[in-house]
């Protein structure tokens, strides 16, 4: 793991959410996903969105310019070039020098570069579980990261909570953190 104890858990979650996308045969990318009404290929799409959402406002968009940037970035279904093209970006724009204690305009308003990073950790950690429920295949999620995200959300000093509309919740392992995201 890198020194930057948040930035390896986006880098373990990126690998995660990578592997899991790696895992689609090429009829599951139109299966039903375990969230109402998205497909496989649409939740897919959402992460992929947010990547290059994240990756335009830690490059100084404001957020009104990133959400267009991050559209104007899909020319047809988001494979696995896509997948891996913008987890690398995301990971390469939130270890660019400074990013991580200035203050960025986002959808949430002006938030610190670390508590996006935290943002970004919680869905592409509870999205990598998504696709891999809905194709059938183990999440693949290393311990220290389950640890990590569990941590961090049961932190009382946890600004992702009010990030995600959740009240504080004792989340003691994955089984909780999932609940709190609604998945279990």
């Amino acid at each position: 793991m890198t020194e930057d104890v948040d930035l390896a858990a986006l880098a373990a979650v990126g690998r995660a959410f990578c592997s899991a996308c790696e895992s689609i045969n090429d009829d599951q990318w139109a299966l039903p996903s375990n969230l109402l009404d998205w497909m496989v290929q649409d939740l897919v799409d959402h992460v992929v969105g947010g990547n290059w959402y994240s990756v335009a406002v830690l490059g100084g968009a404001s957020s009104d310019e990133a959400i267009r940037h991050a559209m104007n970035s899909f020319n047809g279904p988001t494979g696995l070039t896509v997948v891996l093209r913008s987890t690398h970006e995301l990971l390469a724009a939130f270890e660019s020098p400074g990013v991580l204690d200035q203050h960025h305009d986002h959808v949430l308003g002006q938030i610190g570069g670390r508590t996006m990073l935290k943002i970004r950790v919680h869905e592409m950690a509870v999205h990598a579980w998504d696709v891999a429920t809905s194709i059938g295949v183990d999440s693949g999620m290393p311990t220290d990261v389950i640890e990590w995200i569990v941590a961090e959300l049961a932190s009382p000093d946890s600004t992702s909570l009010a990030s995600f509309d959740i009240e504080h919740v004792e989340v003691l392992d994955q089984a909780g953190y999932l609940r709190v995201f609604g998945r279990i």
